[in-house]
Formats: C-alpha cells, structure tokens, sequence
C-alpha cells in the first residue's frame, strides 16, 4: 500500500481539481473553506499529523476544524459542497489503494500455494 502521506496528497489534489480551486497557501476564502472541508472529510481514516502535514497546517487548525465542523456545515457558503466532495474523494482514493493491497496480498498467497501444489505434484509423480 502507498504512504498514507501520498494518499492524502492525492486525495487534496482530486479534491482541489473537482472543485476548480488551486492549492495556495493562504488564510482567504474559499481555501480555508475547502482545506477544512477536506481535513474533516480525512480524519476517519488518517491522523492529525498525517493530515496537517499534507495540508501545511500545524495539529492545533486540524482539532480546531474538528471543532467547529457542524457549524460549517450550517453556516459556511459551500462548505458542505467542498465536504461532500472530499468525502467521496477520500472513499474513493482509500478504497483503491486498500483494493490493491488486498490484490498484492492474495497474489502472493497464490504464488505461495502454487508452489505448494507444484511440490507435491513433483513428490507424486
């Protein structure tokens, strides 16, 4: 499976190329909009640090999205849009690189066993 640090990026560059805003480093709307949005939509399956050093923010903006997520979501123009964006993003990604870990996995399970089966054939014969 890739770095979860590669995922993540991967994840915040399909986000930001669905929505149509670049990623710069600034405190401006929209980008804080989407970079909370995507932080949020992140945090099930990743950790704060590994989502904070994607996003060049500190530990401390990550909790700080956590907490205030629900009013985001109620009051912030587009922020549920930017989240339901990453959430798909974030399932999408993740579910193809578990898929092809779980692929790599049962490759070598069936490399094991035909090797297996190719001994005991040689044993028989």
């Amino acid at each position: 499976m890739k770095n979860n640090l590669d995922i993540i990026e991967k994840i915040v560059k399909n986000v930001h190329c669905i929505v149509g805003i670049p990623i710069v480093n600034t405190r401006k709307q929209p980008h804080v909009q989407l970079r909370a949005a995507i932080a949020m939509a992140l945090t099930p399956r990743f950790n704060s640090l590994e989502i904070c050093k994607v996003l060049k923010r500190d530990r401390t903006a990550v909790n700080y999205y956590k907490n205030t997520h629900d009013a985001n979501l109620l009051y912030w123009k587009d922020y549920d849009k930017y989240y339901s964006v990453a959430q798909k993003q974030t399932e999408s990604v993740y579910g193809i690189e578990s898929d092809n870990y779980d692929l790599k996995i049962l490759d070598k399970e069936i490399e094991v066993l035909l090797g297996r089966r190719k001994k005991l054939i040689e044993g028989k014969v």
